[in-house]
């Protein structure tokens, strides 16, 4: 029983590791910033090039009528959109 559950820790770990960035962002962001971060419907404002500790900030903070939200991955999306261009 041991072993499949550090089997099962490791499988999540490694998964955390190698998670991709631009699929998040895609599937959490895009919707309302722009496939791109050149905004979109419900953020006009674009977000692509904005600062790293920008975007973290509003993703765990929230900014305006956006909510604070959980990501696995938030430090690597933030950098991921300051990359943008």
């Amino acid at each position: 029983m041991k072993r499949i559950l550090l089997s099962l820790v490791a499988a999540s770990v490694a998964t955390m590791a190698f998670a991709d960035p631009a699929a998040t962002f895609k599937a959490k962001c895009a919707m309302c910033h722009g496939q791109s971060g050149e905004g979109g419907a419900m953020a006009k404002k674009p977000i692509k090039g904005a600062p790293e500790q920008v975007v973290l900030k509003a993703i765990n903070e929230g900014k305006g009528p956006m909510k604070p939200i959980r990501l696995e991955d938030a430090e690597a999306v933030a950098k991921y959109v300051a990359g943008l261009k």
